[in-house]
Formats: structure tokens, sequence, C-alpha cells
């Protein structure tokens, strides 16, 4: 999260451009953070109730944070929530 931080951190102070350097750590960080989520669980039984949960909330983060994340950015794609949840059903 303190790479995620990092990298916001220059759209407030757009002179520190540098920032987005290791600020493009963070989402290798999180698919990381997915993949030990995905080995915690038992091999050959990925629909579990914990499973399930994590993905639920991690759809429903994607859906809350998407409003906001329309207001303030420039771009015309989607946040990294929906890629993550993508990369769990995947993993």
């Amino acid at each position: 999260m303190l790479t995620m931080v990092i990298d916001h951190l220059r759209l407030l102070w757009p002179d520190m451009s540098s920032l987005f350097i290791p600020g493009r750590l963070s989402f290798p960080f999180f698919c990381l953070a997915v993949a030990a989520n995905v080995a915690r669980s038992t091999p050959g039984a990925f629909l579990t109730v914990a499973n399930g949960r994590y993905l639920a909330l991690m759809l429903l983060f994607a859906v809350v944070s998407e409003v906001p994340y329309r207001y303030l950015s420039t771009s015309g794609s989607f946040n990294v929530l929906p890629t993550l949840a993508l990369g769990l059903l995947i993993a």
C-alpha cells in the first residue's frame, strides 16, 4: 500500500513525477498478495467460503471505488480492482 500511496502522491505534486517509478511496483505487490491468499487455500478446493468471500469483497470494493475513480481520473479505463478480481478467478 505504501508504493500505491507514493504513486498517488505524484498527482498531488506534479513536480515530483519521479514518484512514478516506485509507484509502479504497487500492482505486482497486489498481485503477489492475491497469489498468497490463493496459495493458502487447500489445493484443488478453490470453491471455498473464504475464497468466495474474498472474491465478493474484491468485487464490492471494485464497484464502490469506481465512482470516485471516474470523478478523479482522466483515464478511460477501469480502476485496478476488476483486474485483480479477474486474476483471482484465473488463479
